[in-house]
């Protein structure tokens, strides 16, 4: 199972996003682990909708997230899926910082 680089999770931001509401995640953001993400759960979803959002990013994009939620004892949610740590130092962020200012 290869688990995704935060870079490829910042890419891939639109698809997680979209794959996360059919599943009944929100406000995705980075963990503390490699490869880990921490999504609020609806009421009334289980874990096999987290194992199914899991599931079809992995047969999407190639590589597997581990999500916890954001509710579980010890989750640390980082920042938000997509959102540069200091968006000029990242080619996402000056990518979007560019399109900001009309470029």
């Amino acid at each position: 199972m290869v688990r995704p680089q935060p870079e490829q999770l910042d890419a891939a931001q639109s698809l997680l996003e979209r794959l996360a509401g059919e599943h009944g995640l929100s406000q995705l953001r980075h963990g503390d682990e490699f490869g880990e993400v921490v999504a609020v759960v609806a009421d009334g979803r289980t874990y096999f909708d987290v194992v199914a959002f899991e599931d079809a990013v992995e047969g999407r994009l190639g590589w597997r997230p581990e999500v916890v939620s954001a509710a579980a004892p010890g989750a640390r949610p980082g920042r938000a899926i997509g959102a540069a740590k200091d968006p000029a130092s990242c080619s996402l962020g000056r990518l979007r910082q560019s399109l900001a200012n009309g470029n």
